[in-house]
C-alpha cells in the first residue's frame, strides 16, 4: 500500500494493472484502493499548493513530535 502510494505521488502515469492486482491479492478491495490513491493524490496537491503560493498548514495541524513533524513534511519546511 505504502509503494502504491508512493508511486501516486512520484509519478501516476506509471501505474500498471499489475500494481492494482497487487493490492488486490494482499485483499484491499477496489474501494479501498481508491481511497488510497485519492488520499496520496490530494497529499500531494496540498503539498505543492503550499508550496506554489507560500503558504503553510495552520499550527494547530503540526504534531507535537519534532522528528515525526519532519519526516511528514514534504516541500519547503514548515
Amino acid at each position: 500500500m505504502l509503494a502504491y502510494a508512493e508511486q501516486v505521488t512520484r509519478d501516476a502515469s506509471k501505474i500498471t494493472q499489475a500494481d492494482i492486482d497487487a493490492l488486490r491479492a494482499v485483499g484491499f478491495t477496489d474501494v479501498e484502493i481508491s481511497d488510497i490513491a485519492l488520499c496520496a493524490s490530494f497529499r500531494c496537491f496540498l503539498s505543492r499548493f503550499f508550496d506554489a503560493t507560500g503558504a503553510s498548514p495552520e499550527p494547530i495541524f503540526f504534531d507535537e513530535d519534532p522528528e515525526f513533524r519532519e519526516a511528514m513534511t514534504v516541500g519547503k519546511p514548515i
